[in-house]
């Protein structure tokens, strides 16, 4: 319900008003009432009502002061008010300050339900409209997230001439024009719904923080991997890299404690055709990650301890627990193709080379990378065949010595096991896909049919639905739903001759002016000009 504050300082009309009007009948709570401006103030503060009702002559502080203020601190409130006096003068100054209704006393129940009715019927339709607003800006930035992303591929990738970057940013309304440049990372790996949750709060506020950031911009990398992009002056750049990451580490520190979050930055460049080098440097860094689970924060610097220089140290620092088979099997499970050379070389660079010139030992290395793969093959329900052209025989093994042989073997067979872990993720990802637009083609119709609702309906992440729906099926959920959508409004605008509420009702909007409003913005024309045949 709506709240109502009054201010009156005549007693017998201030407690009329309050005990005749039947507030909740007319849809509101009568939340306090003052008796003259000066009062009311600290009271309208905190209880934030939507109307009030107030007299227009009062000790100390008037109607017309009060509601001066009111509409300078809180201008959404609505403001009625009552006076003794057909002065023209009053009236012009309460139209100037924005004043809703302006009644002359005596003031009878019916006069005050009447303004109280036009009040909330103008609320609700405000209210309408800012939920309009609110949800096309939702479905905007959805949609910018995604063609964000594809840009921000382009760019790392390396393969578009600054003239080309210049022009797709231009046409994405991106500012990227600066002195300098640099890349931070961040990524979070969860296992439970508990942390996936804690996870999903984080990112929301970490989305907030960077966004209000002129010099950072935000793109979505992966399932779990976000990329900020900073510009800045050539001296500013390094203040401004740390500031990133130092937000990032407190928000995670704050709320998901020791989960699975890491964050690195990358070496600054003052050439925008030099950020795809920037990106290589810092994904290398980020896979440490595999190698280094406690580390949350990972630079070359934070992670010497694992590949110390003097060849002594190395024998005697080898740390026993990289040899682990749970060290390959994060990056089995986790890993992307494009991080398989830089992990094999951070692995075997925790040995010494006379480690790894120990037949033995490059044997052992071998099998602890066959052995991990095997398992994890055979978790994801795949034959251990499809493995078969990277295993090696048993034989070929013994002739394995050396960093570079060892590197070649774990190489092809950890691209393979992702390959294969790709392949049977993309199976599910399609499966996954095909369910959100069965639900979509069932649901489609109803107005509160969104991207969580059919996250929860799958049981699923809805962030992460967002994300392999969008690789899936080359547009948002969003795009898909309104798309489906309009192509019905298209075939009951020129099949039938129902009015355009009926059909906007019938395709799942409740409102039709909203959707005359996507119509016109997708098709390019109004409804009744389509239905024309213009």
């Amino acid at each position: 319900m709506l709240k109502v504050f009054l201010v009156e300082d005549e007693v017998v009309v201030r407690e009329g008003l309050r005990d005749t009007v039947p507030w909740e009948r007319c849809g509101y709570t009568f939340v306090g009432s003052a008796t003259d401006g000066e009062m009311a103030l600290p009271e309208i503060r905190r209880l934030n009502p939507d109307v009030l009702i107030t007299d227009i002559r009062m000790p100390f502080m008037d109607g017309l002061a009060l509601s001066r203020q009111v509409r300078r601190e809180m201008p959404h409130i609505k403001i009625i008010i009552i006076s003794g006096y057909n002065n023209f003068d009053y009236a012009r100054q309460a139209i100037q300050i924005g004043v809703e209704q302006y009644l002359l006393k005596p003031i009878t129940k019916a006069s005050i339900m009447e303004a109280l009715a036009e009040m909330k019927i103008k609320i609700d339709k405000e209210q309408q409209q800012q939920n309009y607003y609110m949800q096309f800006r939702r479905e905007a930035q959805e949609y910018e997230q995604f063609t964000y992303h594809r840009f921000f591929e382009k760019l790392v990738s390396g393969h578009l001439s600054v003239q080309e970057i210049y022009e797709e940013a231009d046409n994405l309304h991106i500012n990227i024009n600066s002195q300098a440049y640099n890349i931070v990372l961040y990524s979070f790996q969860s296992n439970d719904n508990k942390a996936s949750e804690a996870l999903d709060k984080v990112q929301d506020e970490l989305t907030q923080f960077l966004l209000m950031c002129q010099n950072f911009l935000l793109f979505r990398w992966g399932f779990s991997t976000y990329a900020v992009l900073i510009k800045d002056n050539t001296d500013m750049i390094g203040s401004s890299t740390q500031f990133c990451v130092d937000n990032i580490c407190r928000r995670c520190e704050n709320t998901c404690g020791e989960a699975g979050w890491y964050v690195s930055a990358g070496t600054p460049v003052e050439r925008l055709s030099s950020v795809h080098t920037c990106f290589n440097g810092v994904s290398r860094k980020l896979s440490y990650q595999y190698l280094c689970p406690g580390q949350h924060v990972l630079t070359d610097e934070s992670v010497a301890y694992l590949f110390p220089e003097n060849e002594e140290q190395k024998l005697n620092s080898v740390d026993v627990s990289k040899t682990s088979i749970e060290v390959i099997q994060r990056f089995l499970k986790t890993g992307l193709r494009e991080e398989v050379d830089d992990f094999a070389s951070e692995y075997l660079d925790g040995f010494s080379t006379d480690a790894l010139n120990s037949v033995l030992f490059s044997q052992y290395t071998a099998l602890n990378f066959r052995f991990a793969a095997i398992a994890y093959v055979k978790e994801l329900g795949i034959p251990v065949e499809e493995l078969s052209d990277v295993l090696e025989t048993l034989q070929s093994l013994n002739q394995l010595c050396g960093r570079r042989a060892v590197k070649g073997y774990i190489c092809a067979l950890l691209a393979k096991s992702v390959e294969l872990r790709e392949s049977a993720s993309s199976n599910q990802h399609h499966a996954l896909v095909k369910r959100a637009v069965e639900n979509i083609e069932q649901h489609y119709t109803d107005g509160g049919i969104s991207l969580g609702e059919v996250a929860k309906a799958l049981n699923i992440n809805a962030s992460y639905l967002s994300s392999v729906f969008s690789q899936k099926v080359g547009k948002t959920f969003t795009e898909y739903l309104t798309q489906k959508r309009m192509d019905k409004a298209r075939e009951l605008l020129r099949q039938t001759d129902k009015q355009f509420s009926e059909i906007s009702f019938e395709i799942g909007y409740k409102d039709p002016h909203y959707f005359s409003f996507l119509f016109k913005k997708i098709q390019g024309c109004t409804p009744r000009d389509y239905r024309a045949g213009k």
